[in-house]
């Protein structure tokens, strides 16, 4: 496998990335699990949505109606692919 240009370039497979961007990124936040209605997000908690990506809290917030409506409301950032 051919390195790759950047921060990435340090990680040997992109899981290994992938795995320390969450790691990093829950640092101040909380790693919650699935993602659930009703449940109170902090700014930077991290949550597996319904359709296998993890994602990254940008605001705090209560889960709404479903996670694709918190998703279009901006809520949420993607950090990996799943």
């Amino acid at each position: 496998m051919r390195p790759e240009p950047g921060v990435l370039g340090l990680f040997r497979e992109p899981n290994e990335a992938a795995a320390a961007v969450r790691a990093l990124l829950a640092a101040t936040g909380e790693i919650k699990g699935a993602w659930a209605t009703g449940i109170v997000y902090g700014k930077a908690d991290v949550v597996a949505a319904p359709d296998g990506v993890t994602y990254l809290s940008a605001v705090d917030h209560v889960g709404g109606v479903s996670f694709a409506a918190d998703l279009a409301l901006g809520r949420w950032l993607a950090i990996d692919s799943g």
